[in-house]
């Protein structure tokens, strides 16, 4: 009740301030008589009187609906609290008001309260200012960005004309980028009091349409509140506007955004998204023969693939219980856990056996039917990769050592004697193992209870282990396995090369848990360890979960949303726009 009061006194204070306000432009024409010492007094009380006429055909395109709050959103906090209304001073007023050249009781007569305790004698119309609800500044607002002109809004300065010196080019560099970016957060946030996800989608449109060849998700992506892959606003826009209001809330030139309660998914809706269908008698049927299975054979994998959506329909709807406790801060007990690596492959032990990832992959083909084929794709992305490991500076040991095992190329007039000729399989190991240094990890992660910025050996250490002794591989894989559980980390799939050196190696492996399955093939084990992640409903490493997008955006072009990390997100696809560009 106290809301629409509220927004109702805001309607009637904004349309008596307009009309007081064109009263007062055509005084000169329509004052014929009447007492001139009331006048005076009636300018003083600032209680213009209107004429029912000009009332009846003035403000026709006024929209009251314009001042409703259709979210049900708590009323703007810079409003100040409603109080009644002072009963007028007699002595003040003037007899000869009531024969004012405009007959008609005043329009603050039949107001009952006041936006605040301050007299309105003291106001003119002249000075007093409407009182405009956020709500109209963002209906406002939203006119205003679809129709910038970003062109002519940078051409109208020196310091920001220079950024459109990359406008043949179709693209922007790193600090013209940033310099638009800075230039744009300012007048949002000067144009609008709180920007919306439209908002930032017209700016974001209006870069593109100067610079063709720059990728739209780098400055912003919406957030996506509903679904099992649910996602924060992200983007360099997006992250410019934050980090320039938050230094204006610190400086107490803003105020803070009032808190609101969350739009995400229901509490019913949750419980309906988590729910598992009862499997029918035939996918039973095959559940149970999977389970007490320990060869793998045709008849196993047929009974595997009619079981597969039942399987996994159990552990992603774990793992969305699992988030919305993490997200609700709940203890986790054992009907919120998600089902574990060990759990699961000690209830189909069918997977320990050394071929048992490819009853897994089976699983990947029925969650993403059209995803792309990382050895047709790799055909292209390996000579691009070649390129970037020449061109880029790479400041790690490792990575200076593996990209001088790389053929120079013939312009160099470098003496190829002494190179080191690399088969197929040792030259996909080396340029894997150099992704970390040619697009290195940027951001702040999480890894258990612990929050870091992984270095580039660190986030190499998480995409690709090596070792040089073939002994050494089960030690290593337990170590791997320890470090994960005394931080408190889940344990996920990871790639192990063994050889005398990175550029030649003698085998190769994915490791699951304990599980030790070994792959024909680097380039291979790429593959089976990335599908396993999603067979399994895994997050990626965060050390690595930067690089591991950029397989799953650039080489698979899986389509669905992922949760991911803001910084990360921009690196890899900065990275993948270098990719496509070249």
């Amino acid at each position: 009740m106290y809301q629409r009061l509220k927004l109702i006194k805001n309607i009637l204070v904004y349309k008596r301030n307009q009309l007081a306000a064109g009263a007062n432009a055509s005084s000169s024409n329509t004052k014929k008589g009447g007492d001139e010492e009331g006048n005076k007094d009636g300018d003083k009380d600032g209680n213009a009187s209107l004429s029912p006429e000009h009332d009846n055909n003035s403000d026709s395109d006024f929209n009251p609906d314009d001042f409703i709050n259709t979210d049900n959103d708590p009323v703007d906090s810079d409003d100040e609290p409603l109080q009644k209304k002072k009963k007028p001073d007699k002595s003040k007023r003037s007899s000869a008001s009531v024969g004012d050249a405009n007959p008609g009781s005043s329009s603050e007569s039949s107001l009952e309260f006041e936006p605040n305790s301050k007299s309105k004698e003291s106001e003119t119309p002249s000075t007093s200012k409407p009182n405009v609800p956020n709500r109209l500044k963002r209906i406002l607002a939203a006119n205003t960005f679809k129709e910038f002109d970003l062109f002519k809004y940078l051409e109208t300065s020196v310091t920001t004309r220079v950024v459109l010196v990359d406008r043949e080019k179709g693209f922007l560099t790193d600090s013209r980028r940033k310099l638009l970016l800075s230039v744009l957060a300012s007048y949002m946030i000067n144009e609008s009091p709180e920007i919306t996800v439209e908002n930032f989608q017209d700016v974001t449109a209006k870069i593109i349409k100067l610079w063709p060849k720059e990728n739209p998700q780098l400055y912003y992506t919406a957030p996506k509140e509903t679904g099992p892959h649910q996602a924060t606003a992200r983007g360099k826009l997006f992250n410019a506007v934050r980090n320039k209001v938050g230094k204006l809330i610190k400086e107490n030139a803003r105020e803070p955004r009032r808190k609101r309660k969350s739009k995400g998914l229901s509490e019913a809706t949750n419980s309906e998204l988590s729910q598992v269908r009862e499997p029918t008698p035939d996918v039973q049927a095959s559940l149970t023969q999977v389970k007490r299975a320990r060869e793998l054979s045709a008849e196993v994998e047929v009974e595997w693939k009619k079981s597969s959506e039942h399987r996994l329909d159990i552990l992603y709807s774990e793992a969305r219980k699992s988030r919305k406790n993490k997200r609700s801060k709940k203890s986790r007990n054992e009907n919120t856990a998600p089902v574990t690596i060990s759990e699961y492959l000690d209830e189909y032990k069918i997977l320990k056996t050394p071929k048992g990832f490819s009853l897994l992959l089976i699983d990947y083909k029925v969650l993403h039917k059209e995803s792309s084929d990382l050895f047709v794709v790799w055909e292209t992305l390996q000579p691009k990769l070649e390129l970037l490991a020449r061109d880029l500076i790479i400041n790690d040991k490792d990575g200076k050592e593996l990209a001088s095992l790389l053929k120079p190329t013939d312009e160099e007039n470098l003496d190829n004697s002494s190179h080191e000729e690399l088969d197929e399989n040792d030259k996909d190991a080396v340029l894997l193992q150099l992704l970390p240094s040619l697009c290195p990890p940027t951001a702040r992660v999480t890894l258990g209870k612990s929050t870091f910025k992984p270095s580039v050996i660190e986030s190499r250490n998480a995409f690709i282990a090596f070792t040089t002794v073939g002994a050494d591989v089960e030690p290593l894989m337990e170590r791997q396995r320890e470090r994960l559980i005394q931080k408190g980390a889940p344990l996920q799939p990871y790639i192990i090369l063994q050889g005398q050196k990175r550029s030649n190696i003698a085998a190769s492996y994915v490791a699951l848990d304990r599980v030790l399955y070994k792959i024909d093939g680097v380039l291979k084990c790429v593959d089976v360890c990335f599908k396993l992640f999603h067979a399994l409903c895994l997050g990626y490493p965060p050390e690595a979960n930067h690089l591991w997008h950029i397989f799953h955006l650039y080489v698979y072009k899986i389509k669905h949303e992922t949760v991911l990390d803001g910084d990360i997100q921009l690196s890899t696809s900065a990275f993948i726009t270098a990719l496509e560009n070249m």
